[in-house]
Parts: C-alpha cells; structure tokens; sequence
C-alpha cells in the first residue's frame, strides 16, 4: 500500500510533463514521483535507467496504468489583453481555467537480456492521451496562463533506457527522453469575386527529437537493501512549431491582389535541465521513507506564444509589424 500526503493536493506547477506531474505507474503516483531511488518498478526507463540493472530475479517486468486527474482553478477577471498597441480597441477579459481533463494509459517494461553480462536491461515507457492522440494550444500572447503549458499532458511521450550493474552496489543507465519539431507551410489566395473560387494549401512535416539522460543508483546487496542512493540528470529538450505562411487576397475586383507573407513561431513543449537527487530508507519489513531534491532549470523556458516575423521570404507583400510577445522571467 502506497500511499502520499502530497498528492491530497496534488500541485500543479511548473513540472515538465505528465510523468513529473502525475507520475508513471501506481508507485510513482503515490509517492509524488519521489522515486529516482527504488527499483522493481516496470517504468525504470523513465524514472531511473539504472534501477532497471539491480540484481533481481525478475526477467520482465510489465506496468499499465490509467490515469484521469482534473485540473481546478480559481478565476482571475479583467485582465487587459488588447489596448491600442496590438489592436483598435480596449480588450479585458478573463483568465482561462478551461484546462482540460487529463485521461491516457501509461506502459511500462523492462528486459533483463544478459543477466550475465553486467545485468544488462532494457527499458521502455508511454504516455499515450486516450481522448485525443494530441492537442497544441499556444494560448492567447498577453492573457496570463495558470501552469506554463495547458497542452503538456495530452501528447504522447516516450521513453527508454538502459541499464548495467557494474558491482553489487553499483548500477548506471542512460536513456532517451523523445519530442518532435513540426513545420507547417501554408499557400492560400482567397477571392471576395464569388464568381471565382479560393484555394488553400498546407503541408506539413514532424521530425523527432532526443535529449539523453544519465542515472546512477548506489545500494547494498540484497533484493531488498536498507537504504538506496541515486542521482539523475536530464538533459533539456524542446518541440518547435513553425509556420510559413504565404497568403494572398483579390480584395477588389481589377486590382492587383494583396499579398501577406510571414513566418512563424512557437515552442509547444518544453524539458527543461532536471537534476534528481533520491535515497530511500528501510524501516522495517512494511515500511520504507522516500526522499527527493529536484532542481528543474526553467530560465531558458519559451513560452508557447506564437512570435511572428513578418518577412523573412522575399517577396514580403504588404510590409507587417513583428509580434512584441511579452518576455517574462522564468526561474
């Protein structure tokens, strides 16, 4: 029985994805994600390749799980998100608590290939969201926003890693934490003549991305040691989104038409520099503390914000301003 004092609140904050916010697996659920340090856990690969080594009789380990947490906000009112800088008018409005329903199933494996050769393991973990297979929202450019990313938990994330027992009390891993870069490139022309039809293009590319990340578990021998000791470093990583539009418009009939050409930007999904610093200690047969430092390195953090530079593809068309997102400190 696994059970957390923490989770009756269960913070929303600036963590990076669902495994930091929610956890990956039952265990790491309860205890707050506070589980760099204990092995014979199927989801090893994301939280510590190097548990996936620990001498253990198991040759596969398997985990599923489903998750469904509601997020609740209180509302925050007239907030200025449009004056005469960015627009014709005076715009107030209201903070956003419409952050969606996390709901997905999580996997996790591990295989023990070559217990003779170092306990050489191999892990894998998913996230994957069950009401949409992803959703991107860059959200409105000057209305504030609760946690940094309202879309972080409804994208599939992958995991794996592996693992080698270098000495009874030693074992390291590294594994590979996945995300994407899109790019989108839009042709439209559209026509106020309705005798004449408008058309529309749009291509678009994903390209996968990787960050690695290290771990090193310190333990006595023993399936179940009294105390553990580990440390895991991740590697940041960020999706980008980018988008070439190319538009033109026959606004009147015998008049040459406008062309509006830009390019644009976002960062849909951030992993900032993790370190984690665990131990767990054995009290007695049933019981076991768990303790966890975690430093997440967010000063390097781009909001999802779309940036719009207004020509960077000759010919420019009508000449347009550059967005002047707000640039906020992250810390």
């Amino acid at each position: 029985l696994l059970f957390s004092a923490s989770n009756l609140c269960m913070p929303l904050n600036a963590d990076a994805n669902v495994a930091d916010a929610y956890g990956l697996g039952s265990r790491s659920t309860a205890l707050s994600s506070a589980t760099s340090a204990w092995g014979a856990d199927a989801f090893a690969a994301y939280l510590n390749p190097a548990q996936m080594a620990r001498p253990d009789e198991n040759r596969i380990l398997f985990s599923w799980q489903t998750i469904w947490m509601t997020p609740e906000f209180t509302p925050i009112q007239s907030v200025v998100t449009e004056n005469t800088q960015i627009s014709d008018r005076v715009t107030t409005t209201s903070v956003d608590t419409n952050y969606m329903d996390t709901l997905g199933n999580s996997l996790g494996a591990v295989f023990r290939l070559f217990p003779s050769f170092y306990n050489f393991s191999f892990g894998l973990s998913f996230f994957i969201p069950l009401e949409r297979t992803g959703y991107m929202d860059t959200g409105e450019p000057y209305l504030p926003e609760y946690v940094l990313y309202r879309t972080h938990t409804h994208l599939p994330q992958f995991d794996l890693g592996f693992g080698m027992n270098f000495s009874p009390w030693f074992s390291a891993g590294v594994g590979l934490h996945t995300a994407f870069a899109l790019t989108n490139k839009v042709d439209v022309f559209v026509q106020t003549d309705t005798s004449k039809t408008s058309s529309m293009r749009v291509r678009s590319s994903m390209k996968p991305k990787v960050a690695p990340y290290f771990g090193v578990l310190v333990a006595p021998p023993g399936v179940e040691p009294d105390w553990t000791g580990a440390l895991v470093v991740r590697l940041p990583v960020k999706s980008p989104v980018y988008n070439d539009v190319n538009s033109g418009a026959q606004a009147l009939q015998g008049l040459s038409s406008v062309d509006i050409n830009f390019a644009a930007s976002s960062v849909i999904q951030y992993d900032p520099l993790t370190v984690e610093l665990g131990g767990t200690h054995k009290f007695s047969r049933g019981s076991r503390t768990f303790a966890q430092l975690e430093y997440q390195r967010w000063s390097d953090y781009d909001e999802p914000a779309v940036k719009i530079d207004a020509c960077k593809n000759k010919p420019c068309g009508l000449v347009i301003a550059n967005s002047r997102n707000a640039n906020h400190p992250f810390r």
